[in-house]
Protein backbone atom coordinates (compact mmCIF):
# COMPACT_ATOMS: atom_id res chain seq x y z
CA UNK A 1 0.00 0.00 0.00
CA UNK A 2 1.32 3.44 -1.10
CA UNK A 3 1.79 5.73 1.48
CA UNK A 4 -1.08 8.43 0.28
CA UNK A 5 -3.26 5.21 0.49
CA UNK A 6 -2.10 4.83 4.27
CA UNK A 7 -2.77 8.12 5.26
CA UNK A 8 -6.28 8.47 3.41
CA UNK A 9 -6.85 5.17 4.90
CA UNK A 10 -6.02 5.85 8.77
CA UNK A 11 -7.71 9.26 8.25
CA UNK A 12 -11.16 7.80 7.26
CA UNK A 13 -11.01 5.10 10.12
CA UNK A 14 -11.39 5.13 14.26
CA UNK A 15 -8.07 4.06 15.78
CA UNK A 16 -6.68 4.74 18.92
CA UNK A 17 -3.22 5.29 16.95
CA UNK A 18 -3.93 9.61 16.99
CA UNK A 19 -0.53 10.61 15.72
CA UNK A 20 0.93 10.70 12.46
CA UNK A 21 4.42 11.93 10.85
CA UNK A 22 4.44 12.22 6.92
CA UNK A 23 5.83 14.64 4.56
CA UNK A 24 4.47 17.82 3.02
CA UNK A 25 4.16 15.82 -0.43
CA UNK A 26 2.19 12.89 1.30
CA UNK A 27 -0.03 15.21 3.20
CA UNK A 28 -1.12 17.62 0.03
CA UNK A 29 -2.01 14.43 -1.74
CA UNK A 30 -4.36 13.70 0.20
CA UNK A 31 -7.93 13.27 -0.26
CA UNK A 32 -10.76 14.95 1.94
CA UNK A 33 -13.78 12.51 2.00
CA UNK A 34 -17.04 14.83 2.49
CA UNK A 35 -14.97 18.01 2.97
CA UNK A 36 -18.35 19.79 4.57
CA UNK A 37 -18.38 17.32 7.51
CA UNK A 38 -15.00 17.72 8.03
CA UNK A 39 -13.14 19.53 10.48
CA UNK A 40 -9.87 20.44 9.27
CA UNK A 41 -7.05 22.80 10.49
CA UNK A 42 -2.85 23.18 8.97
CA UNK A 43 -0.46 24.92 11.58
CA UNK A 44 3.02 25.67 10.84
CA UNK A 45 5.57 24.71 13.16
CA UNK A 46 7.57 27.99 12.45
CA UNK A 47 4.86 29.93 14.43
CA UNK A 48 4.56 27.56 17.22
CA UNK A 49 7.90 27.52 18.58
CA UNK A 50 7.36 27.51 21.96
CA UNK A 51 4.79 27.47 24.41
CA UNK A 52 3.28 31.10 24.37
CA UNK A 53 3.66 30.84 20.75
CA UNK A 54 1.68 27.71 20.61
CA UNK A 55 -1.30 28.40 22.51
CA UNK A 56 -1.26 31.71 20.82
CA UNK A 57 -1.48 30.53 17.27
CA UNK A 58 -4.18 27.86 18.40
CA UNK A 59 -6.24 30.44 19.78
CA UNK A 60 -5.85 31.83 16.41
CA UNK A 61 -6.45 29.14 14.46
CA UNK A 62 -8.94 27.31 16.29
CA UNK A 63 -13.00 28.33 17.51
CA UNK A 64 -11.76 28.13 20.83
CA UNK A 65 -13.73 30.60 23.18
CA UNK A 66 -12.56 33.68 24.04
CA UNK A 67 -11.29 32.61 27.27
CA UNK A 68 -9.24 29.74 26.28
CA UNK A 69 -6.97 29.43 28.81
CA UNK A 70 -3.18 28.89 27.05
CA UNK A 71 -2.13 26.05 28.82
CA UNK A 72 -2.32 22.58 28.09
CA UNK A 73 -4.97 21.55 30.68
CA UNK A 74 -7.13 24.65 28.73
CA UNK A 75 -5.97 22.96 25.13
CA UNK A 76 -6.39 19.43 26.17
CA UNK A 77 -10.49 20.87 27.05
CA UNK A 78 -10.78 22.76 24.04
CA UNK A 79 -9.63 20.30 21.79
CA UNK A 80 -12.37 18.12 23.16
CA UNK A 81 -14.86 20.28 23.71
CA UNK A 82 -14.69 23.03 21.02
CA UNK A 83 -14.32 21.99 18.07
CA UNK A 84 -17.28 22.42 15.97
CA UNK A 85 -18.47 23.64 12.69
CA UNK A 86 -18.58 27.16 12.28
CA UNK A 87 -21.96 27.23 11.46
CA UNK A 88 -25.59 29.12 12.14
CA UNK A 89 -26.55 27.39 15.27
CA UNK A 90 -30.41 28.25 14.82
CA UNK A 91 -30.31 26.03 11.42
CA UNK A 92 -32.51 23.48 11.87
CA UNK A 93 -31.28 20.85 12.30
CA UNK A 94 -27.88 22.37 13.82
CA UNK A 95 -25.43 20.16 13.20
CA UNK A 96 -22.19 21.18 15.87
CA UNK A 97 -19.95 18.41 15.55
CA UNK A 98 -18.09 16.99 12.50
CA UNK A 99 -17.68 13.31 11.33
CA UNK A 100 -13.80 13.61 11.16
CA UNK A 101 -11.05 15.71 12.77
CA UNK A 102 -7.55 16.16 11.99
CA UNK A 103 -5.04 18.75 12.58
CA UNK A 104 -1.97 19.16 10.55
CA UNK A 105 1.20 20.66 11.98
CA UNK A 106 4.09 21.68 8.64
CA UNK A 107 7.56 22.13 9.36
CA UNK A 108 7.00 20.01 12.54
CA UNK A 109 10.56 20.31 12.97
CA UNK A 110 10.07 23.57 14.35
CA UNK A 111 7.23 22.61 16.89
CA UNK A 112 8.09 23.88 20.37
CA UNK A 113 12.01 23.82 19.27
CA UNK A 114 12.81 26.51 21.62
CA UNK A 115 10.95 24.36 24.50
CA UNK A 116 11.58 20.79 24.06
CA UNK A 117 10.42 19.02 27.08
CA UNK A 118 6.93 21.05 26.13
CA UNK A 119 6.51 18.21 23.17
CA UNK A 120 5.49 15.67 26.44
CA UNK A 121 2.53 18.35 27.44
CA UNK A 122 1.15 18.73 23.60
CA UNK A 123 1.19 15.35 22.90
CA UNK A 124 -0.13 14.10 25.81
CA UNK A 125 -3.16 16.98 25.01
CA UNK A 126 -3.42 15.56 21.61
CA UNK A 127 -3.41 11.68 22.57
CA UNK A 128 -6.42 12.97 25.36
CA UNK A 129 -8.37 14.41 22.93
CA UNK A 130 -8.33 11.58 21.00
CA UNK A 131 -9.13 9.14 23.41
CA UNK A 132 -12.08 11.59 24.18
CA UNK A 133 -13.63 11.57 20.63
CA UNK A 134 -12.76 7.80 20.54
CA UNK A 135 -15.15 7.32 22.89
CA UNK A 136 -19.00 7.20 21.92
CA UNK A 137 -20.80 9.47 24.23
CA UNK A 138 -24.18 9.64 22.83
CA UNK A 139 -27.50 11.05 24.61
CA UNK A 140 -30.21 8.07 24.22
CA UNK A 141 -32.68 10.55 24.27
CA UNK A 142 -31.62 11.83 21.03
CA UNK A 143 -32.77 10.63 18.13
CA UNK A 144 -29.93 11.20 15.72
CA UNK A 145 -32.24 11.07 12.74
CA UNK A 146 -34.67 13.38 13.66
CA UNK A 147 -32.56 17.02 14.92
CA UNK A 148 -35.42 18.85 14.04
CA UNK A 149 -36.37 19.85 17.70
CA UNK A 150 -32.94 18.92 20.03
CA UNK A 151 -31.41 21.55 22.07
CA UNK A 152 -27.96 22.66 20.23
CA UNK A 153 -25.66 22.20 23.71
CA UNK A 154 -27.08 18.71 24.10
CA UNK A 155 -25.63 17.74 20.80
CA UNK A 156 -22.31 19.55 21.88
CA UNK A 157 -22.24 17.15 24.56
CA UNK A 158 -23.22 13.87 23.06
CA UNK A 159 -21.08 13.10 20.39
CA UNK A 160 -20.41 9.32 18.00
CA UNK A 161 -17.30 7.71 17.55
CA UNK A 162 -14.73 10.46 15.62
CA UNK A 163 -11.60 9.79 13.84
CA UNK A 164 -9.61 12.31 15.26
CA UNK A 165 -5.31 12.98 14.56
CA UNK A 166 -2.65 14.77 14.32
CA UNK A 167 -0.05 15.14 11.28
CA UNK A 168 3.12 16.12 11.98
CA UNK A 169 4.77 17.12 8.40
CA UNK A 170 8.49 18.33 7.01
CA UNK A 171 9.68 18.60 3.64
CA UNK A 172 12.12 15.79 3.60
CA UNK A 173 12.30 12.50 5.10
CA UNK A 174 15.19 13.62 6.98
CA UNK A 175 13.74 16.27 8.65
CA UNK A 176 10.99 13.64 9.40
CA UNK A 177 13.17 11.06 10.79
CA UNK A 178 14.64 13.82 13.13
CA UNK A 179 11.53 14.62 14.34
CA UNK A 180 10.48 11.19 15.11
CA UNK A 181 13.57 10.81 16.89
CA UNK A 182 13.03 13.52 18.98
CA UNK A 183 9.63 12.27 20.19
CA UNK A 184 11.27 8.80 20.81
CA UNK A 185 14.00 10.58 23.07
CA UNK A 186 11.58 12.25 25.02
CA UNK A 187 9.26 9.60 25.84
CA UNK A 188 12.77 8.02 26.37
CA UNK A 189 13.92 10.11 28.94
CA UNK A 190 11.09 11.16 30.65
CA UNK A 191 11.79 11.22 34.18
CA UNK A 192 8.58 9.89 35.48
CA UNK A 193 7.44 6.65 36.52
CA UNK A 194 4.10 6.10 35.30
CA UNK A 195 3.26 6.01 31.37
CA UNK A 196 0.63 5.44 29.00
CA UNK A 197 1.50 2.81 25.62
CA UNK A 198 0.85 4.77 22.84
CA UNK A 199 1.73 4.32 19.03
CA UNK A 200 2.22 6.52 15.81
CA UNK A 201 2.06 6.33 12.11
CA UNK A 202 4.98 6.97 10.31
CA UNK A 203 4.89 7.15 6.88
CA UNK A 204 2.66 4.29 5.57
CA UNK A 205 3.54 1.64 8.73
CA UNK A 206 2.68 1.80 12.17
CA UNK A 207 6.07 2.06 13.11
CA UNK A 208 6.82 1.92 16.55
CA UNK A 209 4.75 1.90 20.21
CA UNK A 210 6.73 3.94 22.86
CA UNK A 211 5.70 5.24 26.13
CA UNK A 212 3.98 8.28 26.76
CA UNK A 213 4.71 10.49 30.08
CA UNK A 214 1.93 10.02 32.38
CA UNK A 215 2.24 12.48 34.70
CA UNK A 216 -0.41 13.22 37.39
CA UNK A 217 -0.57 16.87 37.28
CA UNK A 218 1.07 17.40 33.73
CA UNK A 219 -1.00 20.59 32.54
CA UNK A 220 0.76 23.59 34.18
Amino acid sequence: MSSINSLNQWLNNPSNVYIGLFTHDIIDGLTIDNPDKTFYRVFDGCQMQDKETLMETFQRVMPFFNGFGKNYYALCDCLCLDIHWEENLQARPPVVTPEKIFLVVKNAESLLKRTVHDKLFFLQSIVQAGEYWLSETPDPDIDYNNLENVDVNRLIDAHKTTPFQLLLGCSTNKLLYQVRASIDNLFKNAPCDKYRPVCYIYCNDVDATYTMKQISSPFN
